[in-house]
């Protein structure tokens, strides 16, 4: 939720300084299952146990503010930033990211 969140302010920013037409924007997620239950909505019964406010994404989804995309966990460069990695992996991350 948090990284449509903030999905959201950063098209909103560019959108006020004219840099972003309002076109759906890509949400890299790397777990099929979560991009399953964003497409295909939350109302299993095996679901239940998900919060409500995981209903925004799906709204914002439905809407076409974001489009849900598979992207390869090895490829997800902003796991870098998230997880413990071993060098070499980390190394690659770092560098997709611009940082070395």
């Amino acid at each position: 939720m948090s990284a449509t969140q903030e999905l959201i302010w950063l098209r909103g920013l560019l959108f006020s300084i004219n840099h972003l037409s309002r076109t759906t924007t890509p949400l890299l997620i790397d777990n099929q299952g979560a991009i399953s239950l964003i497409k295909n909505g939350l109302s299993s019964k095996h679901n239940k146990h998900i919060e409500l406010r995981y209903y925004f994404i799906c709204e914002k989804f439905t809407d076409g503010t974001i489009a849900a995309k598979y992207i390869s966990t090895d490829e997800q460069l902003a796991d870098g930033l998230t997880k413990a990695l071993a060098g070499i992996k980390y190394k690659k991350f770092v560098k997709g990211l611009g940082f070395a």
